[in-house]
Protein backbone atom coordinates (compact mmCIF):
# COMPACT_ATOMS: atom_id res chain seq x y z
CA UNK A 1 0.00 0.00 0.00
CA UNK A 2 1.51 3.09 -0.91
CA UNK A 3 1.57 5.89 1.35
CA UNK A 4 -1.00 8.12 -0.28
CA UNK A 5 -3.43 5.17 0.11
CA UNK A 6 -2.70 4.55 3.14
CA UNK A 7 -3.29 8.38 4.37
CA UNK A 8 -6.36 8.50 2.46
CA UNK A 9 -7.57 5.02 4.20
CA UNK A 10 -6.90 6.40 7.34
CA UNK A 11 -8.73 9.74 6.79
CA UNK A 12 -11.73 7.36 5.36
CA UNK A 13 -11.52 5.32 8.42
CA UNK A 14 -11.14 8.32 10.89
CA UNK A 15 -14.35 10.68 9.20
CA UNK A 16 -16.33 7.28 9.53
CA UNK A 17 -15.61 7.05 13.38
CA UNK A 18 -16.26 10.70 13.84
CA UNK A 19 -19.84 10.35 11.62
CA UNK A 20 -21.20 7.42 13.77
CA UNK A 21 -20.91 8.83 17.23
CA UNK A 22 -22.53 12.44 16.18
CA UNK A 23 -25.65 10.48 15.12
CA UNK A 24 -25.23 8.39 18.35
CA UNK A 25 -24.91 11.79 20.12
CA UNK A 26 -27.89 13.52 18.56
CA UNK A 27 -30.20 9.91 19.38
CA UNK A 28 -29.10 10.15 22.69
CA UNK A 29 -29.57 14.26 22.85
CA UNK A 30 -33.34 13.41 21.39
CA UNK A 31 -33.84 10.90 24.17
CA UNK A 32 -32.65 12.74 27.02
CA UNK A 33 -34.65 15.36 26.05
CA UNK A 34 -37.56 13.24 26.25
CA UNK A 35 -36.96 11.74 29.14
CA UNK A 36 -36.65 15.22 31.06
CA UNK A 37 -40.22 15.79 29.16
CA UNK A 38 -42.31 12.54 30.52
CA UNK A 39 -40.71 13.36 34.50
CA UNK A 40 -43.02 14.37 36.38
CA UNK A 41 -42.91 18.69 36.18
CA UNK A 42 -41.49 18.72 39.97
CA UNK A 43 -38.68 15.88 39.32
CA UNK A 44 -38.15 17.59 36.15
CA UNK A 45 -37.61 21.22 37.86
CA UNK A 46 -34.84 19.48 40.35
CA UNK A 47 -32.94 17.20 37.16
CA UNK A 48 -29.58 18.77 36.66
CA UNK A 49 -29.58 21.91 34.04
CA UNK A 50 -26.87 20.46 31.69
CA UNK A 51 -25.59 20.86 28.13
CA UNK A 52 -26.76 21.03 25.15
CA UNK A 53 -30.14 21.85 26.16
CA UNK A 54 -31.76 25.61 26.43
CA UNK A 55 -32.51 25.74 29.91
CA UNK A 56 -33.98 29.48 30.39
CA UNK A 57 -37.52 29.98 30.85
CA UNK A 58 -40.19 32.46 31.43
CA UNK A 59 -42.25 30.89 33.86
CA UNK A 60 -46.09 31.06 33.22
CA UNK A 61 -46.43 34.20 30.78
CA UNK A 62 -50.09 34.47 31.67
CA UNK A 63 -52.95 34.47 34.59
CA UNK A 64 -52.14 31.21 35.88
CA UNK A 65 -52.13 29.89 39.47
CA UNK A 66 -48.70 29.72 40.72
CA UNK A 67 -48.59 26.01 41.63
CA UNK A 68 -48.71 25.50 37.56
CA UNK A 69 -45.67 27.12 37.87
CA UNK A 70 -43.35 23.66 37.46
CA UNK A 71 -45.50 22.94 34.19
CA UNK A 72 -44.97 26.42 32.68
CA UNK A 73 -41.02 25.73 33.48
CA UNK A 74 -41.12 22.23 31.87
CA UNK A 75 -43.36 23.45 28.70
CA UNK A 76 -40.81 26.48 28.53
CA UNK A 77 -38.06 23.79 28.09
CA UNK A 78 -39.97 21.51 24.79
CA UNK A 79 -40.74 24.36 22.97
CA UNK A 80 -36.82 25.76 23.31
CA UNK A 81 -35.34 22.37 23.09
CA UNK A 82 -37.18 21.02 20.06
CA UNK A 83 -39.14 24.05 18.66
CA UNK A 84 -37.28 26.28 16.25
CA UNK A 85 -36.63 28.95 18.09
CA UNK A 86 -33.45 27.61 19.30
CA UNK A 87 -29.78 25.86 18.45
CA UNK A 88 -31.43 22.20 18.48
CA UNK A 89 -34.34 22.09 17.01
CA UNK A 90 -35.15 18.41 18.18
CA UNK A 91 -38.02 18.17 16.25
CA UNK A 92 -40.23 21.36 15.24
CA UNK A 93 -43.56 19.13 14.03
CA UNK A 94 -46.99 19.75 14.93
CA UNK A 95 -47.39 16.49 16.51
CA UNK A 96 -44.34 17.22 18.88
CA UNK A 97 -46.05 20.55 19.83
CA UNK A 98 -48.91 18.80 20.08
CA UNK A 99 -47.29 16.24 22.60
CA UNK A 100 -45.43 19.05 24.49
CA UNK A 101 -48.59 20.71 25.27
CA UNK A 102 -50.83 17.65 26.41
CA UNK A 103 -48.00 16.93 28.95
CA UNK A 104 -48.21 20.71 30.03
CA UNK A 105 -51.76 20.14 30.67
CA UNK A 106 -51.15 16.57 32.40
CA UNK A 107 -48.76 18.99 34.88
CA UNK A 108 -50.89 21.21 35.57
CA UNK A 109 -53.46 18.61 35.85
CA UNK A 110 -51.51 17.08 38.68
CA UNK A 111 -50.56 19.84 39.82
CA UNK A 112 -54.06 20.74 41.10
CA UNK A 113 -54.79 16.85 42.30
CA UNK A 114 -51.61 17.41 44.75
CA UNK A 115 -52.43 20.70 45.61
CA UNK A 116 -56.28 20.78 46.46
CA UNK A 117 -58.96 18.23 48.24
CA UNK A 118 -61.35 16.52 45.72
CA UNK A 119 -63.97 19.01 44.96
CA UNK A 120 -64.57 22.53 43.69
CA UNK A 121 -61.60 23.51 44.55
CA UNK A 122 -59.60 20.82 42.27
CA UNK A 123 -61.96 21.08 39.59
CA UNK A 124 -61.58 24.73 39.58
CA UNK A 125 -58.07 24.94 39.30
CA UNK A 126 -58.31 21.87 36.70
CA UNK A 127 -60.47 24.52 34.54
CA UNK A 128 -57.92 27.06 34.72
CA UNK A 129 -55.03 24.61 33.53
CA UNK A 130 -57.92 23.99 30.61
CA UNK A 131 -57.97 27.60 30.00
CA UNK A 132 -53.84 27.90 30.05
CA UNK A 133 -53.45 24.66 27.95
CA UNK A 134 -56.21 26.21 25.57
CA UNK A 135 -53.72 29.41 25.36
CA UNK A 136 -50.88 27.78 24.37
CA UNK A 137 -52.60 25.06 22.14
CA UNK A 138 -53.97 28.11 19.79
CA UNK A 139 -51.35 30.85 19.89
CA UNK A 140 -47.75 28.67 20.78
CA UNK A 141 -47.36 28.01 17.67
CA UNK A 142 -44.90 31.46 17.18
CA UNK A 143 -43.27 30.45 19.92
CA UNK A 144 -42.35 27.02 18.78
CA UNK A 145 -42.45 27.13 14.75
Amino acid sequence: MTAKLRITAAFAAAAVAVLIPATARADDVRDRADALMNMHAGDFVNAPHDAPFEWSNDGCSGPTEQIFHNACVQHDFGYRNYGAHYALKLSVTRGTKEWIDARFHEEMDRACVDTYPAGEAVASCMDNATLAWTAVHIFGGQHFF
